[in-house]
């Protein structure tokens, strides 16, 4: 049983690996709301499946890919941009090999290096607001062809209809990210964030919605956070983050 401490642990860990590339501040705050952000993924979990193959699209610092090897001890796969700077860095490689994780370079704006139907689940988090529409697209189909016929895939992302979003737009400030994003390497900040339906609208073709949740991430919202927090109970929809998991449709391709 994965528990909010183990994902807390872990993360604090990997914060001790040189990744190769400037990181974000590290300290309590910084472990404790990403290790709930995780958690919340660790919860989407399937229970009553016991994949043999896992795919994670963007391994990032490679606490999910962690986390999916421990928990289901089963082959785990993770993709990354060539030019992100810890998959030069022999400290988190060497970890990586260690816990039995395989990692594939590769850009997401080429076809994907994996056969049909090779994967019983496939982690898409926190990717889709850094890709242009039309690549994101792109991404959910082939998901849904790399993934077998009763497979699950996983997708977190910003909510865009957050609560201080909308307190921005009431106030006539911008919601969407900036037109020209920051770069690192040659991946992009957020290009485009997401509300819930249109995250169905990508998925409504290939896959059922099995469960959906909302969280909070504080650092999205530094001037907001104490109306957010209280709103969030009244209404889960005001959330920052969406959490999905769908299911692959029986009827699909």
């Amino acid at each position: 049983m994965m528990t909010r401490q183990n994902v807390y642990e872990l993360i604090v860990k990997l914060s001790g690996l040189n990744y190769g590339e400037p990181l974000p501040k590290m300290d309590e705050m910084f472990f404790r709301i990403w290790a709930d952000h995780y958690y919340r993924i660790v919860c989407l979990f399937p229970k009553d499946k016991r994949p043999d193959a896992i795919l994670e699209i963007g391994v990032g610092y490679g606490v999910l890919a962690v986390l999916l090897k421990r928990y289901y001890q089963c082959s785990v796969t993770v993709t990354e941009h060539p030019s992100r700077g810890y998959l030069q860095s022999p400290d988190f490689m060497h970890f990586m090999s260690g816990e039995g994780i395989r990692i594939v370079e590769h850009d997401l704006n080429h076809p994907m290096p994996f056969g049909d139907e090779m994967f019983d689940m496939v982690l898409y988090c926190d990717v889709m607001e850094h890709l242009p529409p039309e690549l994101v697209t792109n991404n959910f189909s082939t998901i849904r062809r790399i993934l077998k016929k009763d497979g699950s895939l996983i997708l977190s992302t910003p909510n865009l209809a957050r609560l201080p979003n909308r307190l921005r737009f009431f106030f006539g400030r911008r919601i969407n990210p900036p037109p020209v994003p920051e770069k690192v390497g040659e991946t992009y900040d957020h290009i485009r964030e997401y509300t819930l339906d249109e995250v169905q609208a990508f998925l409504r073709n290939d896959f059922r919605i099995a469960k959906c949740d909302y969280g909070l991430i504080p650092f999205f919202n530094r001037e907001w956070n104490i109306l957010n927090s209280l709103l969030f109970h009244l209404s889960r929809g005001f959330g920052d983050e969406i959490y999905i998991l769908a299911e692959v449709l029986k009827d699909s391709r």
